[in-house]
């Protein structure tokens, strides 16, 4: 039975490549790390305009992540908490919803640590690890106030793949961080 489920997950995620809306979420977030890239490198230049900018889209950022997440959601009169994780693999009856649900959690957090990191300059791993851990505690926050006002399941496979999209964005800042400061020494 396990096999069975298994393998149907792998052949969802097989059918959830080809649908063309993933290629539009990957493609976008591609055209957005190209756009924060070259962001970071002309803006690197007007240290004020820098951080202005970076504190408004990390504020639009957080905005976005809780206008998915809580406010565009219809109360369903269901109120559960999964603290199991990866439970949903063998519960769930819809695999490319539930791959489309994983892969959106990831994607929503990664543009958080890319502009807080840059505003906050997480440039030791101390620095980093604390914003990752407050990156944790807001998406701890998300699944309290879905779980509070009956907006679905808390569910503590949403913290990890949340956790995953922050880690992926704090490792993207730091490539692009050490690039910055690459050429920098280049250039000297």
């Amino acid at each position: 039975m396990e096999k069975v489920l298994i393998r149907e997950f792998f052949y969802s995620i097989i059918q959830f490549f080809n649908h063309s809306s993933i290629w539009l979420i990957f493609a976008a977030v591609a055209v957005f790390a190209v756009l924060w890239g070259l962001l970071e490198y002309w803006l690197r230049r007007n240290a004020k305009l820098y951080t202005i900018i970076n504190a408004v889209l990390l504020i639009v950022s957080l905005l976005f992540v809780f206008g998915i997440t809580l406010l565009f959601r219809i109360s369903d009169d269901y109120q559960s908490v999964s603290v199991i994780p990866f439970d949903f693999l063998f519960k769930v009856n819809n695999k490319r919803m539930l791959f489309k649900s994983m892969v959106m959690n990831v994607v929503l957090f990664i543009p958080l640590p890319l502009f807080g990191c840059s505003l906050f300059r997480c440039n030791s791993n101390k620095s980093g690890l604390i914003f990752i851990a407050s990156g944790i505690a807001f998406s701890f926050l998300i699944e309290s106030l879905q779980y509070l006002f009956i907006l679905g399941q808390a569910d503590a496979d949403d913290v990890i793949f949340n956790t995953k999209g922050l880690l992926i964005g704090y490792l993207l800042y730091r490539l692009h961080d050490r690039y910055i400061m690459k050429n920098k020494g280049n250039k000297t």
